[in-house]
């Protein structure tokens, strides 16, 4: 058997592959691991009884805090607007400060998802699913952003989609 190291929907984990003795040909694999990864630098014992590997935790997250501007000075305790089961790729501030557009990749899934939040309520809604590179309307009233498709053939389609908060796309 071969123990290798596999990403498969961005998560990272160990694998047990079978393999022919004779042809070399891979034969089946079973995944070890089963943690949000990535787990890496697996070593098995001599005697095949163990085997030991590193499972390393991360997040991306985006923070708001309270800034006086004309001083320069953060005045005030952060706090965290996407959820720590995540990584954000892509963000935006609204012109009028009240919301921030995340892109979200999740652990396990190869959705990104476009999350809208109110940054005063901490509340978030799944605004697009597929879309990154958000933008903000001056009015901050309409959000654009990088719809992809990757059902399609490679290598994928992408569209720029417009949408009103609170309409549809």
């Amino acid at each position: 058997a071969l123990f290798v190291e596999a990403v498969i929907h961005e998560v990272q984990n160990v694998w047990r592959v079978r393999v022919d003795p004779v042809t070399l040909d891979w034969v089946a694999a079973e995944r070890l691991t089963t943690g949000s990864g990535p787990d890496e630098s697996a070593t098995v014992s001599p005697d095949g009884e163990r085997m030991l590997f590193t499972v390393q935790r991360q997040s991306t997250r985006v923070w708001t805090f309270p800034l006086d501007a004309a001083a320069g000075r953060i005045t005030g305790r952060g706090t965290p607007i996407t959820p720590e089961d995540g990584r954000a790729e892509h963000s935006a501030l609204s012109p009028d400060g009240r919301f921030a557009a995340v892109a979200m990749r999740r652990a396990g899934t190869a959705r990104v998802e476009l999350l809208l939040v109110d940054i005063d309520s901490n509340k978030s809604e799944v605004f697009a699913v597929d879309a990154i590179s958000p933008a903000w309307s001056p009015d901050s009233r309409t959000l654009a952003y990088v719809l992809s498709r990757p059902d399609r053939p490679p290598p994928g389609e992408f569209a720029l989609a417009a949408r009103r908060v609170g309409g549809p796309e």
